[in-house]
């Protein structure tokens, strides 16, 4: 039995089981980010903008830098994710 044929027989499209899929996978990689996002805030009670000022004014401290790109990675990834279950939900 095919994958069409299974979807089909549960009342369901090709197109439709690839936007759920889409729609889980968008969702798993927004809580990816947001914890990791929330682990760094925890880490050093404040937010990214406030972290980065910091960071920028003191003298290197090359573990405060290296967590400041993960966690500005973190964060544009976290928004490009988002957009992207908007666009999903937008469109369907």
């Amino acid at each position: 039995m095919t994958v069409a044929e299974i979807l089909s027989k549960v009342g369901e499209t090709e197109e439709e089981a690839l936007r759920e899929h889409a729609l889980l996978l968008c969702m798993a990689k927004i809580s990816r980010y947001e914890a990791e996002c929330g682990s760094y805030a925890g880490k050093y009670g404040q937010d990214l903008n406030v972290f980065r000022e910091g960071t920028e004014k003191n003298e290197e401290v090359f573990e405060r830098e290296d967590d400041l790109m993960d966690w500005e990675f973190a964060s544009q990834s976290l928004e490009w994710w988002t957009s992207r279950l908007k666009e999903l939900h937008n469109a369907g």
